[in-house]
């Protein structure tokens, strides 16, 4: 949302893929690296999302890892994303009824995540990688919280 803010929505647009993107080949170079290890996927995941939101190249000043973390949702975990669009849309459009507003995705991520690790019995290696990025995605988005309120 910042680059589109700042450079316009077809650069965003364009950074939104580069980012999705970028959990994605990290995501595939560990199914080739490691033959498709049940832990060594949702690992690389986690840990593209943790370095587009901390990266050691600009001081652990990152974006906020939404669409690093959506694409690998969205490939690993479809029904998740099934779960969290909705969740966000009632807490966006119905309570904060704002552009954008990071509490919505603060308080919607967390729970669609504990909705889908409670109910949609998934392996025990893609509970984690969800648990861990919702995790980071939320400590992104608390210094947020009171921005655009």
């Amino acid at each position: 949302t910042n680059t589109m803010r700042q450079a316009g929505a077809w650069i965003g647009a364009a950074v939104v893929v580069i980012d999705a993107l970028k959990g994605l080949l990290a995501w595939l170079a560990a199914a080739w690296l490691m033959g498709g290890s049940p832990w060594s996927l949702p690992i690389a995941g986690a840990l593209a999302v943790v370095g587009h939101c901390f990266p050691l190249y600009t001081r652990f000043h990152g974006g906020l890892g939404l669409a690093t973390a959506g694409a690998l949702v969205l490939v690993l975990s479809p029904w998740t994303i099934a779960i969290v669009v909705p969740l966000w849309a009632v807490f966006f459009l119905l309570i904060f009824r704002k552009k954008y507003s990071p509490r919505s995705v603060t308080l919607a991520i967390p729970l669609a995540v504990a909705i889908s690790i409670a109910f949609l019995n998934l392996p025990a290696a893609l509970d984690w990688m969800l648990a861990s990025v919702s995790v980071v995605l939320v400590l992104r988005h608390l210094p947020e919280w009171n921005r655009m309120a």
